[in-house]
Formats: structure tokens, sequence, C-alpha cells
């Protein structure tokens, strides 16, 4: 009985956003600009959690595979294993909610675009805009899905280290769980790469909205 480790490492490879210097000057474009570079600090909380995400997923599936290596028997280092990985389990749910904070803060900033867009006269500048508004948007909803989804495999994955402390366990009912816990984690893994994908393409669109607004601008990951 394994869980899904497809789930490791998922978090450092996601896209990030681009950072880039901005001009003096005070266009609309501009105006775009300097909102979508807010953007990116406000997610530099969301790019801080990666890592030690990635590091908690491995370590508790060390974890669990020692628990199932031990069997039926030795429960007491059954159970001691079980409440580690427990404490493992709620450390990711904090690094999960930073995330979604993150998120959030990021998408209010984010809505400052929307009346700015309006703005822009050149029909092929705003409709590019419009494009970078509407792939942002849908990279939001994105996150939370897989929010919604990694919270649930969380809570999974405490009902399973707490059947595996109990005394008596039915090998049926273990498997079920596990087999749910995997089912969450690929929709986990799903929204995952949607939302990677829409993050590069955001990053795309927008470089591309610069290079209509005739905005000379040099960005660097960050």
């Amino acid at each position: 009985m394994r869980k899904n480790q497809l789930l490791l490492g998922i978090f450092c490879f996601a896209f990030i956003l681009f950072l880039s210097g901005c001009s003096p000057f005070q266009s609309t474009p501009e105006e775009i600009h300097e909102v979508l570079e807010d953007v990116v600090e406000k997610e530099a909380l969301f790019e801080e959690q990666q890592e030690p995400l990635v590091q908690l997923e491995k370590d508790e599936q060390q974890l669990y595979e020692e628990i199932m290596a031990l069997g039926t028997k030795n429960l007491d280092d059954i159970v001691k294993k079980s409440d580690e990985a427990i404490e493992i389990v709620d450390k990711r749910q904090v690094h999960m909610e930073n995330e979604q904070k993150s998120l959030e803060e990021s998408e209010e900033e984010f809505k400052r675009v929307k009346p700015l867009i309006e703005k822009i006269d050149e029909k092929q500048v705003k409709n590019k805009a419009d494009e970078l508004y509407s792939v942002m948007t849908e990279r939001y909803r994105t996150h939370d899905e897989l929010y919604k989804a990694y919270t649930q495999g969380l809570e999974q994955d405490k009902n399973l280290y707490n059947m595996l402390k109990a005394e008596e366990r039915s090998l049926g009912e273990l498997e079920e769980q596990i087999v749910k816990i995997n089912q969450i984690y690929e929709q986990v893994i799903a929204a995952n790469e949607k939302f990677n994908e829409l993050t590069k393409e955001y990053n795309d669109i927008k470089h591309a909205f610069y290079e209509l607004s005739g905005l000379d601008i040099e960005e660097s990951t960050k």
C-alpha cells in the first residue's frame, strides 16, 4: 500500500511571475506595469512556501514507509511515527494557508488593472491587456481548486494516520483510505500543472503587452 508519491517535488518546479524595472513615465500601460510589479511582490510569500513544502512532503513519505514496514507489530512505534506524521501534515497546512493568502492578496492587487485597461485607446493593445487579465484570473481560480484539493488531501492524510494508530485495523479500510488519498492528490497534481501552464502563459502575454505598448522593459525572474 503506497500513497501517491507523484506529489513530491511538484512545487519546486512551479513557475513564478517576472519582476522587472519600471519607467518614470506614467502612460496607462506604464500604470498597468506598475500594478503588475506590485502583484509580483505580493506573491513573494507564495514563493517562500515551495521549498519547505517539498521537504515536508518528503519527510512525511519517509515516515509513512517506516510505518508500513512495521506491519501490525510494534504498535507503540507505529503510534509514535504516526503522531510525527500528523505533526508534519499540520505544518504542511500552515504553508498551504500562507500560499493561498499570498495568492489572494495578489489577486486583490491585480484587480486594480481592470479600470486601467478601460482607459487604453489602441484596440490591439487593449485586446492584449484583456487577454492578460483573463488568463491571470483563470490562474487564480485554478489555484483555488489546487488549494481546496490539497486541503482535502491533508485531512485524509490525518485520517489515515489515525487509522494506523488503532489497535484493530482493517486492511480493507486502510486500502480504501489510501485509494481515496491518491485520487485527491491526482487532482492536486492536475491543478498544479494547469496553474504552472497559466503562469507561463501570463508571463508570455505580459511580455507581448509591453512590446505592443512600446515599453522598453528588461525582465528577470525573482
